[in-house]
């Protein structure tokens, strides 16, 4: 997901500094602004992933960490007229909408509803020696012989999944765009200090 940030409300003083600068001081800006809003998502985003284990939990599976590695993956952007922070988190835009997720390369979206389902994909249960057969609404895997033979269902089959909006993924639009002006005048004011001692 990549992130756009939009100042409407920006401060006058800084709006100004903004204009009558050149393209160098602008990029400064921007990349400063940039980075002020990839510290406050990966903080956010921080404290949500502490708190995004329920799934996981109800069906006593391992973590999957799908929103820890995707901080640690977070960068930012800038030019003279644009900044951007880029959050490879997927399914991150729900923040702002509902998202309806549908198969691509399949009949079926697959839903895990076991641990060892749980954070794996068909094929990686495959490559481990699972079999699957599907049972209705539910993919079964089968793996084993004789006695030592154990048959489960690892999947719920969807064709669609509609997740509902959570706004409390991101910060909202003015918190991010007030982390793009406070850092923008916080370089500004270091600026004018360096300017004054020299």
């Amino acid at each position: 997901m990549k992130l756009g940030v939009s100042i409407n409300n920006m401060d006058a003083a800084i709006r100004n500094i903004f204009r009558a600068v050149g393209p160098q001081a602008r990029h400064s800006l921007l990349s400063t602004a940039a980075e002020g809003v990839w510290s406050l998502c990966r903080s956010h985003l921080a404290a949500v992933a502490n708190r995004r284990h329920k799934w996981s939990h109800r069906l006593g599976a391992t973590q999957t960490g799908h929103f820890t590695k995707g901080i640690r993956a977070m960068t930012f952007h800038s030019s003279s007229a644009s900044a951007t922070v880029e959050i490879p988190i997927v399914g991150l835009s729900r923040a702002w909408h509902d998202l309806d997720i549908r198969p691509q390369n399949a009949d079926k979206l697959t839903i895990p509803c076991h641990a060892l389902s749980y954070g794996h994909r068909v094929k990686e249960l495959k490559g481990r020696g699972w079999r699957f057969f599907r049972g209705g609404k539910v993919l079964f895997g089968t793996r084993g012989r004789g006695e030592k033979r154990e048959t489960l269902a690892l999947y719920i089959l969807k064709d669609r999944v509609r997740q509902a909006q959570e706004p409390e993924l991101l910060p909202s639009k003015d918190e991010i765009a007030r982390a793009a002006e406070t850092s923008m005048g916080r370089y500004i004011a270091h600026i004018l200090r360096k300017e004054r001692a020299a």
